[in-house]
């Protein structure tokens, strides 16, 4: 399909430098605009908006419209409590809302086919949001890639089982989320040639939650085809069983009957009032909302299936940031027996382990590189073995550990460290407020660097850039890309795998 152009004033050209772009997908028509060699179409709908009849269900398809659908503008961010004060409309880039099935694409004005990037954004499924201004797909639409960031249904909207709470017809309520995903990984499919993609080369990319959720549909059979290279940032394998996800909704429906509703008063109830019963009772658990295997949408636990072959076609980047757990670690009492709930020497043997194993370490230090292994780099590393053991498609493995040069974590790599330099956005508000500092001459040459791999990676190459250190396939030696002032290889740590066996 191809784009028809329309007219615009010379006082709009002047002003703006923008020109509208119409393009027929399978619903209808859309009118973006193309800038600085760009087309952007934002706030496209890839589902029906999971609303009344359709709350708690799998997606659906969106109605088809007639005439030309504005799509200048970001649909909603899901709907989500203010974890760490996420829900902030500067954070999110846009309001929040049941009704948050769109995506955004960016593409390249070139004639295609071009690869695609697929982008899932993170937020421990809990938050997050397809706009978050870092997410500016056009620093790979110049690297000729047709960037699409998607959203999908966070917190008790998409992760939670409510199988045993409302019955048989919403059971697996729990996948809505991943099903969205899957759903925008069909739209894309069925659309993407209409912006000059290639829908033969996809790869699905997200960091954290959305890393994790790229692992879960690996072994899923319905995302099989949907993808055909994936990066994983700070992902891995974190999901729960059918009997974990019913003990959350046991926690959420005790909840509710002690605020004076029952079960099916969820069907109707106000979206702020169900999210505000999600902040008040799930907030504090760790991982409430995770993939759930075991059920129709993901059969067989990620690891598992991963090790019997499964995605062995599907080329594989994946990495963790070195130090991602310290933000998560109290500051009131770094190294005190409280952590993410647990006491560690007490329940998880594995921790004392670490400190014969990494003496050199302070107490602090062991805590953040055991949480960081436990949470990240554990999963992220046993999936590359695993393919390197049944001769999976290349694998590539990174670890980020450039620190930021100021601010909170300054002399950190901490997580989501990395997603500045992936976006090459290391002057936006975010990044400076929060994850880099103030970034010098040699972190700009990195982030351009990072970049520059992870589009050649897309674009189906080895993921090199100019004049840097070739990255070698993790499978010949189980090397390592370290990311710091000074780009190195590595072999990975096997002997600290072996402290969790």
């Amino acid at each position: 399909m191809t784009a028809k152009m329309t007219g615009i004033s010379a006082d709009d050209l002047q002003n703006f430098e923008e020109t509208p772009c119409i393009l027929t997908l399978r619903d209808g028509e859309i009118r973006g605009i193309e800038r600085d060699s760009v087309r952007i179409f934002k706030g496209v709908p890839f589902a029906a908006a999971p609303v009344g009849d359709l709350r708690f269900r799998p997606p659906q398809r969106p109605t088809p419209w007639s005439g030309v659908r504005e799509a200048d503008e970001y649909g909603p961010a899901p709907m989500q409590g203010g974890l760490s004060g996420t829900a902030s409309l500067a954070y999110l880039g846009a309001p929040r809302s049941e009704d948050c099935l769109y995506l955004n694409v960016w593409a390249p004005a070139a004639p295609g086919p071009h690869p695609v990037l697929v982008w899932i954004f993170g937020g421990s499924n809990q938050t997050g949001s397809a706009s978050f201004p870092l997410f500016d797909g056009a620093v790979f639409a110049r690297r000729g890639i047709v960037c699409v960031t998607i959203s999908y249904r966070v917190g008790v909207y998409g992760f939670l089982e409510l199988g045993e709470v409302l019955g048989a017809d919403y059971r697996g309520s729990s996948e809505n989320g991943l099903r969205d995903i899957v759903a925008a990984l069909e739209w894309v499919q069925e659309n993407i040639a209409a912006f000059g993609g290639d829908p033969a080369r996809v790869t699905a990319g997200g960091e954290s939650a959305g890393g994790m959720n790229i692992c879960s549909l690996m072994a899923a059979p319905a995302a099989r085809d949907l993808f055909q290279s994936a990066i994983v940032q700070s992902g891995g394998e974190v999901v729960a069983s059918l009997e974990e996800a019913n003990a959350v909704a046991r926690i959420f429906n005790e909840g509710l009957l002690e605020a004076g509703g029952v079960a099916s008063d969820l069907l109707a109830m106000p979206a702020e009032e169900i999210t505000t019963l999600q902040s008040r009772l799930l907030d504090g658990r760790p991982r409430s909302f995770r993939g759930v295997f075991g059920g129709d949408l993901i059969p067989v636990r990620p690891l598992d299936a991963i090790a019997q072959g499964a995605s062995s076609q599907v080329r594989l980047l994946i990495g963790t940031n070195r130090d991602e757990s310290i933000m998560f670690i109290p500051a009131t009492d770094p190294t005190g027996p409280q952590i993410s709930n647990a006491d560690l020497a007490a329940n998880d043997p594995v921790f004392n382990r670490y400190a014969p194993r990494f003496a050199g370490l302070s107490p602090l230090e062991q805590r953040v590189r055991f949480m960081t292994a436990r949470d990240f780099w554990r999963s992220s590393s046993q999936i590359a073995l695993a393919r390197a053991r049944q001769g999976a498609a290349e694998t590539y493995v990174y670890r980020f550990d450039q620190t930021a040069a100021t601010g909170a974590w300054a002399g950190r790599a901490v997580h989501a460290a990395e997603l500045p330099y992936v976006w090459n956005a290391l002057d936006a508000p975010s990044a400076v407020a929060f994850l880099t500092g103030q970034a010098d001459a040699g972190r700009r040459r990195l982030g351009a660097e990072i970049c520059d791999r992870w589009a050649n990676f897309i674009h189906g190459h080895p993921p090199d850039a100019d004049g840097a250190l070739p990255w070698p396939c993790f499978d010949r030696d189980h090397a390592v890309l370290l990311f710091d002032e000074k780009v190195r290889l590595e072999p990975l740590d096997e002997a600290e795998l072996e402290l969790w066996t």
